[in-house]
């Protein structure tokens, strides 16, 4: 939380403060829970490897949910998608090169480059009544600074925005233009509200042609962010072959068994949980977007397209980001996260994690209007 509070958000503090976040939010799903519990039983814990079982959930899962089709060579696996971003920086540029991002955005994308000693080229989304959209003449722009990988989030976190099919289009035709490696951060893929779809990006490079490199995860989709899990795809065998020997040059083992058994069973038997799941989340949404803004003047909130995430824009309030913190954490005991954690282009903004039940929600919003009384 930065200077906004170090609270580590345990039960033990929820009656000083409310965070809406998914790791105060549901319990993870059944049938993982009794994977993990039969791999536990099996009581020999050696070492473990990626089995075809894995990958073959993996793209089943990405077959079926997504219309992608990948293969099961194509797939790297890693501890997370944020290790994985540390682990393209560093195989594919040097320090001093360029990474281009677009703002406002998830604070490791600019965070993890720069603890590389790699320098940040921002481009700032185009924003319209909370709207966000790629301007691509600064995009292009952006990408003549001798940029060496653009990171993409698909779909877009903070502003849970689905990129449009002309949109990725454009972005793979650019950046094949000027010879930029994509990453494509896809760990919100499976969080589509009712109504939208996500396009994998390297679906529509294998027409467009560009280098891709996606990284997907069961992670948020169902809450096991402890689990540590992730997979990198690429069908371009000698970016495999290159992340492959970063991961020897580190030591780097696969996943453990406990990710291994919570992966396949989260790809294979949680579907129907996450369709139920998607339904709380737009309900959540609804009721913060009926009541926040009725109750309290100066505040708008469009509804995302993707993510359990709100981008609640304050801006017509006129606070200022510190006296809003100061409102929502001393007054209303509500903390949320400042936008300018997601870089300066988020200054007038608050993210609100709606992946949790209804009544801490609603506590939320409560308290949320009490500091703005």
């Amino acid at each position: 939380m930065g200077k906004y509070g170090g609270c580590l958000w345990s039960r033990r503090c929820f009656r000083y403060f409310t965070y809406v976040d998914c790791r105060y939010g549901f319990q993870g799903t059944e049938p993982v829970i009794a994977a993990m519990q039969e791999r536990l039983d099996h009581g020999v814990f050696g070492y473990s490897y990626i089995c075809s079982k894995c990958k073959d959930a993996v793209r089943s899962w990405l077959s079926s949910r997504h219309g992608w089709e990948t293969e099961n060579d194509w797939m790297l696996f890693h501890h997370g998608v944020v290790p994985a971003i540390a682990t393209v920086i560093e195989t594919f540029t040097k320090v001093g090169d360029n990474i281009l991002i677009t703002t406002p955005v998830y604070p490791p994308f600019f965070n993890v480059p720069g603890h590389q000693s790699r320098n940040i080229v921002e481009c700032q989304l185009r924003e319209d009544n909370g709207n966000y959209s790629i301007d691509f003449e600064a995009f292009e722009k952006s990408l003549q600074q001798d940029v060496k990988v653009f990171i993409l989030c698909n779909p877009h976190n903070p502003a849970g925005v689905i990129w449009t099919e002309e949109e990725l289009r454009t972005i793979l035709r650019l950046c094949k233009q000027y010879d930029v490696l994509i990453l494509s951060d896809e760990i919100h893929a499976d969080i589509v509200l009712p109504g939208f779809n996500h396009i994998p990006l390297a679906k529509l490079a294998e027409e467009e042609g560009g280098k891709v490199i996606t990284c997907v995860a069961p992670t948020k989709t169902f809450n096991l962010a402890g689990v540590q899990a992730a997979i990198m795809i690429t069908k371009e065998e000698e970016l495999r072959n290159a992340l492959q020997q970063n991961a020897f040059a580190h030591g780097q083992m696969e996943l453990n068994a406990f990710a291994a058994s919570s992966l396949v069973s989260a790809y294979t038997e949680c579907e129907p949980w996450l369709e139920n799941l998607l339904e709380i989340i737009s309900t959540n949404m609804d009721y913060v977007i009926d009541t926040l803004p009725a109750a309290v003047p100066g505040i708008s909130i469009q509804k995302p397209h993707s993510t359990y995430l709100l981008w609640i824009d304050y801006r017509g309030t006129g606070l200022s980001e510190e006296e809003m913190m100061d409102r929502l954490l001393n007054k209303g005991r509500l903390a949320l996260e400042p936008g300018t954690k997601y870089g300066e282009a988020g200054r007038g903004f608050l993210r609100m994690n709606v992946a949790t039940p209804l009544a801490i929600v609603k506590e939320g919003v409560e308290r949320f209007i009490k500091a703005m009384q």
